[in-house]
């Protein structure tokens, strides 16, 4: 069986040209030796048969990860092969073996009764990847790496994935094993196999054809998702790469848990600036503001020109409007670069597709990219990448911004970008004719994120002279009173903006009322420190005089600014709890943001030490099973 925390789990089998340095990063079982010439054409003539399937299964559906289906004799035969293959058995994975027996019998159950559910139609849980990479180009070969990525929305209590590689033609009549590679886990979120090396001879009719078993279990809900995706590539010379100008690390480099941060309605505006990207309002002759409502686009920062005078500036060659009407319900996020296919100029390109997943990496499960409509007539089809024609088939260049769909993320919380391309083309034959290619592309951007959090304008602050102030008049320098006996901290950057969402109205004994965004941290006597959104009547806060309870929480629209700081220096910090980064606001003990990020990351923990405590007791021998067969 895959032993899994170590996280990586591989298998390997060399062919051709193959080389395999990537099993020195493996820990699992004892190296195999090389199937015989048998059961590697069992694998291949398998794969073939699905590949098959999958083609049926694409013409009806839009999407790539084609979910298996149990109750069929071979599909169920194939995974139970891929499992196998991988180490898998009865034996050392009972729970594993006995889920998916009962999920065939239920399939086989709903088929019986015409009671069948179409898999698409479920909530999205897991998404199944294939990632890959060209990295090296010689004088008549092609290296790639590629992987098998699951990703599961709260993490699975079990999960699969695996990556195989076929040699093959465009007219995919026979299939020659390279490579495979597999890897499972136990509460994991996120699960890739290691990269699987792969070198190919070059030639326009020589077919990098991949594919892949993903598989997930939650033993609370008997949920079990299995998918089969596959991809391929026509195998060149030249290499092909996602080049990005935008977006990109811009600012905050010195900055700890520094990411690419696109702040949404409102960022850090003075002082230690985080924001390479923001919301944005540009207006008729040109003047770009950020921060300030009205949004029409994002904008990026100028670096040198922020930097010098200790506020966000934007660069005003650096501006993306939105496609169609703004929305603050939606992600966005600019693309702009270069996507260098890999053809030979001299071909044509017929069509070019693109998907750009948000990977959500402390919590498993993705934004998906909403897909723009192609512009009647035009030659190459828009994708999620803004992509338009270009001067040759060699380039394509993409220039706008993406809207990410609905805003599934929360404040800070670290996700990675990936961008998948594939373009069709026909190429002319040294000895004459044409021959139809496929090639693809792939990137991965990380970590980025996005930002949120504040108080209402208005909001009175206590400094540490005393003085009772509006939130909106503090700078980057003031000194302001947090709750623990008198300490002081300085404001080191102030954050400011909008807010579209009704902000949340706490109200408690003695007249205390304020106003805050959902997501807001306040401290609590009986919960700890917990989001403004997630109080209710009774709940005792911590003010500046001892503790009051909730006698109101209610939602109230808002359209005026919103504004937070971030409190204490290096020094200052050293001797300051995680919860102990306050201040005080209208007589409420609120969160700084820092403790916003600090909260939001808690709530998306790694992995727990001790997996066996957290694991359900169902699969524990799985479980104990695999980590016998570390070293």
């Amino acid at each position: 069986m895959l032993p899994v925390i170590s996280r990586w789990k591989c298998l390997a089998l060399s062919a051709m040209a193959l080389t395999s340095p990537f099993m020195a990063g493996c820990t699992a079982e004892p190296v195999r030796e090389t199937p015989p010439a048998a059961v590697r054409q069992e694998r291949a003539t398998d794969s073939l048969k699905m590949a098959k399937l999958y083609a049926q299964w694409k013409q009806h559906h839009t999407g790539t990860q084609m979910p298996l289906d149990l109750g069929d004799a071979e599909q169920y035969a194939f995974l139970m092969k891929r499992l196998e293959a991988a180490g898998n058995t009865p034996a050392n994975s009972p729970r594993l073996f006995s889920s998916l027996a009962q999920q065939r019998e239920r399939v086989l159950a709903q088929k019986a009764a015409g009671t069948v559910k179409a898999a698409e139609a479920a909530t999205e849980w897991c998404a199944h990847l294939l990632p890959l990479e060209e990295v090296a180009h010689g004088t008549n070969a092609t290296s790639f790496h590629g992987s098998g990525y699951l990703t599961c929305a709260g993490g699975a209590d079990y999960s699969y994935v695996d990556f195989n590689a076929y040699s093959t033609t465009a007219e995919r009549q026979e299939f020659q094993l390279l490579s495979t590679t597999a890897t499972e886990a136990y509460l994991a979120k996120t699960l890739e196999t290691d990269p699987l090396d792969v070198v190919l001879d070059a030639g326009p009719d020589r077919v990098l054809y991949y594919d892949s078993v993903g598989m997930a279990y939650d033993e609370a809900s008997g949920r079990v998702e299995t998918y089969y995706s596959t991809a391929d590539t026509t195998v060149l010379l030249l290499p092909p790469g996602l080049n990005f100008d935008h977006p990109r690390d811009l600012i905050g480099g010195t900055l700890a848990g520094n990411a690419i941060r696109t702040c949404l309605e409102r960022g850090s505006a003075t002082g230690a600036l985080d924001c390479d990207y923001a919301l944005a309002k540009k207006d008729t002759v040109g003047n770009i503001t950020a921060f300030a409502g009205g949004y029409t686009g994002v904008a990026a920062v100028n670096a040198p020109t922020s930097l010098t005078a200790r506020r966000w500036m934007p660069d005003t060659a650096a501006y993306w409007p939105t496609p169609g009407t703004f929305s603050s319900s939606k992600l966005y996020l600019p693309a702009q670069g270069t996507y260098v296919t890999g053809l030979p100029s001299n071909c044509t390109v017929q069509s070019v597709t693109s998907e750009v997943s948000i990977i959500l990496l402390s919590a498993g499960g993705r934004c998906k990219v909403a897909n723009v409509p192609a512009v009647p007539g035009q030659t190459v089809l828009t994708g999620s990448l803004p992509l338009r024609p270009g001067v040759d088939a060699s380039s394509l260049p993409f220039n706008g911004l993406m809207d990410l769909g609905t805003d599934c993320l929360g404040h800070e919380q670290d996700v990675a970008m990936q961008a998948f391309t594939t373009v069709n083309a026909t190429c002319p034959r040294s000895g004459g004719g044409f021959s139809p290619v496929k090639r693809v592309g792939f990137r991965r951007l990380a970590v980025l994120d996005f930002k949120n959090s504040c108080l209402a304008a208005g909001t009175r602050v206590l400094r540490a002279d005393g003085k009772s102030v509006p939130v909106e008049s503090v700078k980057v320098g003031d000194q302001v009173l947090t709750h623990v006996g008198g300490r002081a901290l300085t404001v080191t950057t102030v954050t400011k903006g909008t807010e579209s969402q009704p902000l949340v109205r706490l109200k408690a004994g003695k007249g205390r009322d304020v106003l805050v965004t959902n997501r807001h941290p306040m401290v609590s006597r009986t919960r700890g420190v917990v989001v403004a959104g997630e109080l209710e009547v009774g709940d005792v806060l911590l003010t500046r005089d001892g503790e009051a309870a909730l006698t109101s929480v209610e939602r109230v629209p808002y359209k005026g600014q919103v504004y937070n700081l971030t409190l204490g220096t290096d020094a200052e910090l050293v001797n300051v709890g995680a919860k102990e980064h306050t201040l005080i606001a209208n007589g409420f003990v609120v969160g700084d943001a820092r403790m916003q990020t600090d909260l939001e990351r808690q709530k998306h923990p790694p992995v727990p030490a001790n997996v066996l405590a957290a694991l359900p007791a169902a699969w524990h021998a799985d479980y104990l099973n695999s980590r016998a067969h570390r070293p």
